[in-house]
């Protein structure tokens, strides 16, 4: 008998822990409504705070009306705002002037750093009038956008939103720490002013299926758009199947531009500011004034990284007291900042021979293996950030007023597959596609040509029609 009732009691505790693991399994969820509260940033932070406190999500469910917002909404984790799916749809319309009244708007949503799991679906985001770009290029970083993000923050989503008359549907900013684990598909933007997105310093990112859109635009003082998307050192990444298109006279700047950031561990962040690991596939990019998918280096960050040899061994070198050229760099460097990046020779005794850093001290390069030729004092070398590993393929551009395709500092990318027509570069050495180094002669008062190379790269069964240009494919290294 007492084993009978041991048996029991065992039996009990054992579906006890199966449906609590179950619990755990299932993700909580809970609706909050905004009518139910004295103000919508109510509901969101309340939606948030049990999101948290129970391991789910708390949603905010909005009814198919407009609300009006006059500063900014702060989102807490664990929380997704979500619109009506069907019927009449959900819109969120901004009232303030961030550039002449409101100081403190920094995005109609904004997400601090540290947030995670948060969801925005299927609502539109619209303005009574254009944001302002404020003080020319530099401006578009303070101008209205609809979602602001410091970084770092994780598992972000946004999905089935609209963004019109803003400046960007997503800004982030924070370049010294990683953000992990953002989705933007299936949004549209409309007369946005700057650009789509601007994204910095993220991995594991998913920008599909959204729609970039210009109308009306009749001549080129009234173009505001920078570029459909600029990319700031992301890494492993997904560009697919998104559509730029201005109509009228004006034109995009650039379609999606990829850049490198200046070196993140001297400026107490993580190690590492290329752009690994990217799919741009997929995509019809319509009207740009310059390129329409550009991969960038950052000339900041080439100079920034160059120094004169002041000795070399089989495998490392040391370098002068300031890690930059001439005047620009930084005089010591944070140990093993820059390991597993790439080093080159670029200018001197030993010039274009490439190395991984294995490790590093406060002034000398340890190397992964022994140079051929030992560099000396009239060496230069750089910590290239290149671009590695890059998929461009299945895309459309037409008209474009400089390359269609344009990867610099690149190695391991393909460019296959696309097709191109009506670039309008008549500058006398252009071409559709361009993979080039950088040039970099007299830039800072030298004429030295120095030298960072492109290498294992792929250029295959592209079309290039109704073609302006001088040259249709140029590499140079």
């Amino acid at each position: 008998m007492k084993v009978f009732k041991r048996k029991i009691t065992i039996a009990f505790v054992f579906v006890i822990l199966f449906f609590t693991n179950i619990s755990t399994l299932i993700a909580a969820e809970k609706n909050f409504y905004p009518e139910s509260f004295n103000t919508l940033q109510d509901c969101i932070t309340t939606a948030s705070n049990w999101g948290v406190s129970h391991h789910g999500t708390g949603i905010v469910v909005f009814s198919g009306q407009t609300y009006t917002v006059s500063k900014s909404l702060n989102l807490g984790s664990n929380v997704q705002l979500q619109g009506t799916v069907r019927g009449k749809k959900t819109i969120l319309n901004y009232t303030g002037d961030q550039a002449n009244s409101d100081t403190d708007f920094i995005g109609v949503l904004s997400i601090s750093a540290n947030k995670t799991s948060i969801q925005i679906r299927n609502i539109d985001f619209t303005r009574n009038v254009p944001g302002s770009r404020g003080g020319g290029f530099s401006g578009i970083f303070r101008a209205d956008v609809v979602v602001k993000v410091t970084n770092p923050v994780s598992n972000i989503k946004i999905i089935h939103c609209k963004a019109i008359n803003y400046t960007a549907l997503y800004e982030s900013a924070n370049m010294a720490k990683w953000s992990d684990g953002i989705e933007i598909g299936n949004c549209e933007a409309i007369n946005n002013q700057a650009y789509f997105i601007h994204i910095i310093t993220t991995k594991n990112l998913n920008f599909h299926d959204n729609k970039i859109e210009q109308v009306n635009v009749d001549n080129e003082s009234q173009k505001y758009l920078h570029a459909g998307s600029i990319f700031r050192a992301v890494q492993n990444v997904i560009c697919e199947n998104n559509t730029l298109n201005v109509n009228g006279g004006g034109r995009a700047f650039n379609g999606f531009l990829f850049e490198s950031m200046p070196p993140l561990k001297e400026l107490g962040g993580n190690q590492g500011a290329s752009n690994i690991n990217l799919k741009i596939a997929g995509n019809k990019i319509c009207r740009t004034k310059e390129e329409g998918i550009i991969i960038e280096r950052s000339r900041a960050l080439e100079f920034a990284n160059m120094a004169n040899v002041v000795s070399g061994t089989t495998n490392t070198i040391t370098k002068n007291a300031r890690a930059g050229y001439g005047t620009k760099g930084i005089k010591t460097w944070t140990t093993d900042c820059w390991k597993d990046l790439t080093f080159v020779i670029v200018n001197g005794k030993g010039l274009g021979q490439v190395r991984m850093v294995t490790a590093n001290s406060a002034n000398t390069l340890t190397v992964d293996k022994n140079w051929d030729v030992i560099p000396d004092t009239t060496s230069v070398f750089s910590v290239m950030h290149h671009t590695d590993n890059v998929l461009i393929d299945n895309n459309t551009i037409n008209n474009t007023g400089k390359a269609s395709i344009a990867p610099y500092m690149c190695c391991g990318t393909r460019v296959t597959n696309n097709i191109m027509f009506n670039c309008q570069n008549h500058h006398w050495d252009a071409a559709t596609i361009e993979m080039m180094v950088p040039n970099v002669a007299g830039e800072f008062g030298d004429n030295n040509g120095l030298l960072w190379p492109n290498y294992n790269n792929v250029i295959a069964n592209n079309t290039i029609n109704q073609e302006q240009s001088m040259i249709g494919i140029r590499v140079v290294n």
